[in-house]
């Protein structure tokens, strides 16, 4: 039987599903000016929700972040 959840209710808004492959869910958040300990807490709670509602197999994680160093981003490509 497959369970229908609404996955928005759960992380009470503060991040959105980028992906679902099996039971892996990947989440982006919505407010990257979290510090790293709010973060995980919110992680952690999504990730106990997700699994009393659905599947014990259930694993969440964050959308990895992008290279946020200007120079690096400039020079991407550049062959010297």
């Amino acid at each position: 039987m497959i369970k229908l959840i609404d996955v928005d209710e759960i992380v009470s808004g503060t991040a959105k599903v980028e992906s679902v492959i099996g039971y892996t869910i990947v989440l982006k958040l919505n407010d990257e000016t979290l510090d790293t300990a709010t973060r995980g807490d919110q992680l952690l709670d999504a990730e106990m929700a997700l699994r009393e509602k659905v599947d014990s197999r259930i694993r969440v994680f964050l959308q990895p972040k992008g290279d946020v160093n200007k120079l690096r981003t400039m020079l991407r490509g550049v062959k010297v």
